[in-house]
C-alpha cells in the first residue's frame, strides 16, 4: 500500500518542536516520515502540518479536524495526550471520549491513521521525586487509552512508550520534554517500518536506462543531499547494505556528501531528501538513458518536469 496526500495532527510532537533544519525552520517526526516514504515507495508524499504547540485532545478536535478532513487525506497522523495529562484536573474518562471521537472522525474519511502511545520518559524530566512520579502515572494512563482506542478504530499505533532508545536523553532538547532531531528522526524511522519496511519497492511498467548521465539529467546535477554541484552517484541504501542498482535508490551527490554519509541510511544521520528520486518518463527520457552523454539538443526537453 501507498499513500500521497499526508496529513498530520496533535500537538508540539508533531509541529516539529525541538527539530530545527540547516535553514532553522522545524522539520519534526511527520516531515521525516514523509521523506522515508517517499524514498521507499517512490510515491512523492505531499504534507499538511496542521499541529500546534499545546494542543490538547479537544483544541485538536475543534481546530484542527476539520481542515484535515476536507483535505481528503490517504494517510492521517494525531499525537495528543501529553498536554491533557499536564492539566491540574486531568480526567481519564474525559481524555478517553475525546480521543475516542477524534480517531473515529479520523476513521471516517478512510485514511490510513497513525496514532502513539507517549512516551516513558518522566525520569529524565526536570521534575522533583514526587512530580516525576505523577507523571509517569498520568502517561501510563493516558498511553493505556491511547492503545485501547487506536486498536477500536484501527489505527496504527506506535508505542512509544516502549520504544528502545526512547528515554536516551541525548535524543532530546536542552528541556528535557521535546525530542530533538535525533529523536524524531527516531520516530520517524519507526513508523515507516511499521508502514513500508525497506524492501517494499513499488512496480513499473516500463524502466529508462539507468546510466549516470541520464541521472544526472534528472537531478539538474544538484546534490540530492545540499543542493551544490553533483560529482557522483550515491546508492541511498548503499551496496553493502543489500541496496539496489536502480532509479529509485540512486541521487546525484557531491563528494562532500557521499563521504559523510559513506555506508549508512539518510534516517540513520537525520538528512532530507531535496527531491524523490524516480524513474524519469518520456520518450526523449529512454533516449538520454541509452546514451553515455547528454546531448544540449535534448536541454529544451530535459528542462520539463518528466521525472515527477
Amino acid at each position: 500500500m501507498t499513500w500521497s496526500t499526508y496529513v498530520a495532527l496533535g500537538d508540539s510532537l508533531t509541529a516539529g518542536t525541538g527539530d530545527v533544519g540547516r535553514d532553522g525552520r522545524r522539520v519534526g517526526w511527520a516531515q521525516r516520515l514523509a521523506d522515508i516514504l517517499s524514498v521507499r515507495t517512490a510515491v512523492r508524499y505531499r504534507l499538511t502540518n496542521l499541529a500546534v504547540d499545546g494542543a490538547t485532545v479537544s483544541q485538536v478536535l475543534s481546530g484542527q479536524l476539520p481542515t484535515a478532513a476536507a483535505a481528503r487525506p490517504d494517510l492521517l497522523s494525531v499525537t495528543v495526550g501529553m498536554n491533557d495529562i499536564r492539566a491540574r484536573g486531568f480526567d481519564e474518562l474525559s481524555f478517553k471520549a475525546g480521543l475516542g471521537e477524534l480517531l473515529e472522525a479520523l476513521a471516517g474519511t478512510e485514511a490510513t491513521v497513525l496514532t502513539c502511545t507517549l512516551p516513558d520518559v518522566a525520569a529524565i524530566m526536570p521534575l522533583s521525586p514526587e512530580m516525576a512520579e505523577i507523571a509517569r502515572e498520568r502517561m501510563r494512563q493516558a498511553s493505556d487509552i491511547i492503545r485501547e482506542q487506536a486498536e477500536s478504530y484501527g489505527a496504527v499505533c506506535l508505542d512509544a512508550w516502549s520504544l528502545p532508545g526512547i528515554t536516551d536523553p541525548d535524543l532530546y532538547s536542552p528541556d528535557r520534554v521535546h525530542l530533538g532531531s535525533r529523536g524524531h528522526q527516531l520516530m520517524a524511522a519507526a513508523f515507516a517500518d511499521q508502514l513500508a519496511p525497506r524492501w517494499i519497492r513499488v512496480p513499473h511498467r516500463s524502466r529508462v536506462p539507468l546510466t549516470r548521465a541520464a541521472l544526472m539529467r534528472r537531478d539538474n546535477y544538484l546534490c540530492a543531499y545540499c543542493g551544490t554541484k553533483a560529482e557522483t552517484i550515491d546508492h541511498m541504501v548503499p551496496r553493502s547494505r543489500g541496496g539496489t542498482h536502480d532509479w529509485e535508490n540512486c541521487v546525484a551527490s557531491c563528494m562532500r556528501c557521499n563521504h559523510r554519509k559513506a555506508d549508512r541510511l539518510i534516517e540513520e544521520i537525520g538528512w532530507t531528501l531535496r527531491c524523490v528520486p524516480a524513474v524519469p518518463r518520456g520518450v526523449h527520457w529512454r533516449l538520454i538513458g541509452a546514451a553515455h552523454d547528454g546531448d544540449p539538443q535534448w536541454a529544451a526537453y530535459l528542462t520539463e518536469p518528466s521525472a515527477a
